[in-house]
């Protein structure tokens, strides 16, 4: 007998209803999975390693590490000359002004 068209399924898929209807499909915060472990990646202590990093990403707002990258502020030094010149100007934007300060500062500070 061919099996073609239509079977109900036995165990069906949740659905969700539309606005104050609708509820979780996924599990929702109740469905808890399981802790899981950091590969190590054949690494040893990489693990401890990166389990004990607290930081975060290093993007946004919050503690940065920074960077060490050795005469970082050379290619600023170069131009400082003509940003300069450009902050000077009277159509300067004020964040502009405000940036090249700041960044003056810290090559000033890390030379």
């Amino acid at each position: 007998m061919p099996r073609g068209g239509y079977r109900k399924p036995g165990n069906p898929a949740p659905v969700s209803g539309p606005g104050k209807l609708s509820r979780r499909t996924d599990g929702g915060p109740g469905s808890k999975q399981a802790m899981r472990e950091v590969p190590s990646n054949g690494q040893y202590g990489y693990r401890a390693e990166t389990t004990a990093a607290t930081a975060g990403a290093t993007v946004g707002p919050g503690y940065t590490p920074e960077p060490s990258i050795p005469n970082r502020f050379a290619m600023i030094n170069k131009y400082a000359d003509m940003l300069d010149t450009v902050a000077a100007q009277g159509d300067a934007p004020p964040e502009f002004k405000e940036f090249w300060n700041y960044v003056k500062t810290e090559a000033r500070n890390t030379q």
